[in-house]
């Protein structure tokens, strides 16, 4: 198996985990009128770096050979991944304002 084929198996992962835990948090704020404040920020997050990592799977060893490090910084980031880092943060706060009633 491939480093990119086990990103994406990660990354479908954390979809599915994160699909599940804005599901979960929702159907419990609709049904009894508690929710959890940081799961209702997190969950989205991570559903978009989930779909960041399934669109975009870099392995540490090309990230070593091309950049001379394991981790990939924002300069090196393509425009995809900078924007799926924007959305996500933006999905999580407006999740969040959503369920605290904020809006």
């Amino acid at each position: 198996m491939t480093p990119e084929t086990r990103q994406r198996l990660i990354g479908i992962f954390l979809v599915a985990c994160s699909t599940w835990l804005i599901a979960f948090n929702w159907n419990s704020l609709l049904t009894a009128g508690k929710y959890w404040p940081k799961a209702s920020f997190i969950g989205p997050v991570f559903f978009f770096l989930g779909l960041m990592v399934i669109l975009y799977p870099i392995s540490k060893q090309a990230c070593l050979e091309k950049y001379g490090s394991e981790q990939l910084s924002w300069g090196h980031m393509s425009v995809g991944q900078k924007s799926f880092i924007v959305v996500a943060m933006l999905a999580g706060v407006v999740n969040w304002m959503l369920m605290s009633g904020r809006i």
